[in-house]
């Protein structure tokens, strides 16, 4: 819910679901509200932490049992005849090493700075774990 649908309600015009774009800013905000209460169905909470939502607590109470059997359905994978192997000509592979080398090179700054980024949060963590521990 929270990766791939709510995104999708609350900006449908950014991911394909329609054409025009949404310019209207309290219609925008009704699909951020859909979209709260979808997502705390599918966590099986109610709403504590905002109080202009608790009439909703009730739709949440009456429809977790039908939430948790589609969880249940989604989650259920039916046993299916093993997949034939995939196959690719050398010509496509080659292709695709092509293809993945470009946009390596094309990211490598970006990648560099992603994990020189990381390593400092690293040694930023480890440094207030040493003083939490002194």
């Amino acid at each position: 819910f929270l990766r791939y649908l709510c995104p999708a309600i609350v900006a449908p015009d950014g991911y394909g679901v329609i054409d025009s774009s949404i310019t209207d800013k309290a219609f925008r905000r009704c699909l951020v509200l859909v979209t709260k209460v979808l997502q705390n169905l599918a966590n099986r909470v109610q709403f504590t932490k905002e109080p202009f939502m608790n009439c909703m607590n009730p739709f949440i109470d009456e429809h977790l049992d039908e939430i948790r059997e589609m969880f249940d359905t989604y989650a259920n994978v039916p046993e299916s005849p093993p997949m034939a192997q995939l196959t690719f000509s050398d010509e496509q592979k080659e292709a695709d090493m092509g293809s993945l080398h470009y946009y390596l090179v094309q990211s490598r700054d970006k990648m560099a700075k992603a994990v020189e980024s990381r390593k400092l949060e690293n040694n930023n963590n480890d440094n207030i774990a040493d003083n939490d521990n002194n």
